[in-house]
């Protein structure tokens, strides 16, 4: 017994496997086109939203560093305020003190 296909039935397969694909010419065609365009389309669209996504995340990035100096240059004001606010309600305190118990030389320095 031999293994394998004779010659003269490798020719009818071929034969065969020629008519087969013979039969879609117009239509076949026509889908292997469309479907080449529907990839093309696919590419450039993940293409684009790969462009798209790395100048949102530069954009995010420039936004979030803005807000963290405008917070820090916030925090800096809010200690200023503060500091000033204890400076007036300790001299505030120092001159009451010195008027409550009528040292007016004190009163007068301040």
């Amino acid at each position: 017994m031999s293994e394998g296909l004779s010659a003269s039935e490798v020719g009818k397969e071929i034969a065969a496997h020629h008519q087969h694909h013979a039969d879609r010419t117009g239509e076949h065609r026509v889908v292997t086109i469309v479907e080449a365009v529907l990839l093309a389309v696919v590419a450039l669209l993940a293409a684009w939203s790969g462009y798209a996504a790395a100048k949102w995340s530069t954009e995010s990035r420039l936004h979030l560093a803005e807000s963290a100096s405008a917070r820090a240059k916030s925090s800096q004001a809010d200690l200023e305020a503060m500091e000033t606010r204890n400076l007036d309600a300790m001299m505030f305190d120092t001159w009451f003190d010195a008027w409550v118990q009528g040292d007016a030389q004190a009163d007068a320095a301040r």
